[in-house]
């Protein structure tokens, strides 16, 4: 089955006070380890969104082999970049994976388990949790691709996924990575903490 995986990474990082995606866990950067992630997991079809900083990100992008898809309207927020990254998916594409580049310490395993539960009940958007908190990142059949470009309604993602209702299924995961991000100071040294 065809999958892509889409990587946000268009924000300005400004509750770290740095750029996220070049901060360093265990000799990697962030970004890094968020396109190893998907690639150890068996996704070659990669996708990042860049916005702010774009051209500090291309080139590791280019040595990653992942596909930069430039946001113009990253300070319009997140969803914005959601809407860019589908825009540029083509048919043929079975479902895609959306992630958060500040989460960067999930398990392939986690990304396996959703691909293959994909297989097994292929309407289903796909959301992970771990002791019941839904985090990251979300499987979503292609299919609703174009339901959720047409989504103006509040939530962003969130929103646009609960009009589907009953479609969206939550999925207990052994990995309380999904849950861990990199948003503030404070979270990064917690993280680069989990893999000393």
């Amino acid at each position: 089955m065809s999958f892509s995986a889409i990587i946000l990474a268009a924000g300005h990082s400004s509750r770290m006070g740095c750029f996220k995606p070049l901060l360093k866990i265990s000799g990697k950067t962030i970004m890094e380890k968020a396109v190893v992630l998907f690639r150890d997991a068996g996704i070659q079809d990669v996708r990042v969104v860049v916005g702010h900083e774009s051209k500090l990100l291309e080139p590791l992008l280019e040595r990653l082999g992942a596909r930069a898809i430039l946001n113009p309207s990253y300070d319009e927020g997140m969803f914005s970049s959601v809407l860019s990254a589908l825009q540029s998916l083509e048919e043929g594409v079975e479902a895609f994976l959306i992630l958060p580049v500040d989460i960067p310490l999930i398990h392939p395993r986690t990304i396996r388990h959703l691909m293959d539960l994909h297989q097994a009940q292929p309407d289903r958007i796909l959301v992970p949790c771990f002791m019941h908190r839904h985090g990251h990142p979300v499987l979503v059949p292609y299919k609703y691709r174009d339901s959720i470009l047409g989504w103006h309604g509040e939530g962003g993602l969130k929103g646009a996924l609960k009009q589907l209702g009953g479609m969206v299924l939550s999925v207990e995961v052994d990995d309380p990575d999904i849950l861990i991000d990199c948003d503030t100071p404070g979270d990064y040294e917690t993280a680069k903490t989990r893999c000393s």
